[in-house]
């Protein structure tokens, strides 16, 4: 621990725009606090590589008393809903960054934009790319025209097992953007064993 404050403290000596510090330094996290420039902007980070758990709320709360500036959560997607669950996290909260990992947490982050999510994470390709199935920079601006959603955009999905094969977010999204319609279409895959689940979280997104 004390290794990681010398090197966290070397890093705001850099006065960085942001810095982002794992969850699991929050003994740690006061002194970094206490050091930081006043340019420079806290991310406390929770990272799951295994599951999104049932318990984000409480996983937020335990990292919002630390006072960053922002939250960070990163889990991993078992299914689709997983993403949906953490897009309607997401929207009940204020400067935070909630994604889903692997294949079926991109909707998490192709409509983070849509339920108020600080930022998204890409990669400018395959090569790149920190995890994977991480979402390409110029997917998300050529065809989600991610920079044009907001709060306001109204969702179209595609559901179904498999939806791989589908081009129709290439197709839908493309005009809507010529149509000036203020919308997203995404494929996302649901089995008929999670279409309760399914919609009853759709019903609380746009």
């Amino acid at each position: 621990d004390r290794e990681r404050v010398r090197c966290f403290l070397r890093l705001l000596s850099l006065n960085p725009d942001y810095l982002d510090i794992e969850g699991d330094a929050l003994e740690v996290f006061p002194e970094i606090f206490s050091n930081r420039q006043n340019q420079t902007k806290l991310i406390l980070s929770y990272h799951n590589m295994e599951e999104t758990p049932q318990n984000l709320e409480e996983i937020y709360l335990e990292m919002e008393g630390f006072g960053p500036d922002f939250i960070k959560l990163a889990t991993y997607a078992k299914s689709s809903l997983d993403s949906l669950r953490m897009l309607h996290f997401v929207k009940s909260k204020q400067k935070i960054i909630g994604l889903c990992m692997g294949k079926k947490g991109l909707p998490s982050r192709t409509l983070s934009a849509t339920c108020g999510n600080v930022w998204t994470f890409a990669s400018l390709n395959e090569e790149t790319e920190s995890i994977p199935y991480q979402s390409r920079l110029q997917d998300l601006l050529g065809i989600y025209h991610y920079r044009s959603l907001n709060a306001g955009s109204k969702l179209f999905a595609l559901i179904g097992s498999p939806v791989d094969k589908s081009v129709g977010h290439i197709f839908h999204n493309k005009i809507l953007q010529e149509q000036s319609y203020n919308g997203v279409y995404e494929k996302i895959e649901v089995a008929a064993h999670e279409l309760k689940g399914f919609f009853c979280l759709a019903k609380s997104l746009p």
